[in-house]
């Protein structure tokens, strides 16, 4: 990739309408239930979102290298995490939006099917394509390109995520995450 398309941190323009913060802003979730405030996380400041976007892209040059055999090997752990630690996250769901318990454990299943799912399809998906050009070689070709950065609503903190992490990763392709209090609950302990 050019080097022109990843800037260094200082010389990318500030584009967006609010000034990106020059100071960790932090974020505290209140629990709907009884509104006592929840754990306290810090978010990004520039040059964080800058260092994360680097960080990711030079990653996704070996990542785009790891064979699927190993890719969904991982996939296959990260469901069984999931399951593993399934009424830890239903809990964080509802103590930090306030969503049924129910729901929640739904959700994390859910999540732990389409990474099996993708641990077993993806490669299939993928795999070349020929055509019949009246050439000996001509067929479509999937290949990683680059990193992707989803912005998605976090109505499904937990689906929102894996919806789009599971098949992108299966592809070689590296999630850009979205912000640090959406990843550390979901980090504790593993």
């Amino acid at each position: 990739m050019p080097e022109r398309a990843f800037p260094e941190r200082e010389t990318l323009p500030n584009t967006s309408a609010q000034p990106f913060p020059e100071e960790r802003p932090r974020f505290q979730p209140v629990d709907p239930s009884n509104e006592k405030p929840g754990p306290v996380y810090e978010g990004h400041t520039r040059a964080d979102a800058c260092a994360i976007a680097h960080r990711v892209r030079h990653s996704f040059e070996d990542w785009r290298h790891v064979p699927f055999r190993e890719r969904a090997r991982l996939m296959r752990a990260a469901a069984q995490m999931l399951r593993r630690r399934r009424g830890e996250f239903a809990g964080l769901m509802t103590s930090e939006m306030g969503k049924v318990r129910k729901e929640g454990l739904a959700e994390i299943d859910k999540c732990a099917a389409n990474c099996e799912y993708f641990a077993a399809n993806a490669e299939r998906f993928l795999a070349k394509e020929r055509v019949d050009m009246d050439g000996p070689k001509s067929f479509v070709t999937f290949n990683p390109l680059g990193v992707i950065l989803a912005v998605m609503p976090w109505n499904f903190p937990f689906w929102q995520v894996f919806r789009f992490a599971a098949p992108a990763l299966m592809a070689g392709k590296r999630r850009s995450p979205q912000t640090r209090e959406q990843r550390s609950s979901m980090r504790a302990g593993d």
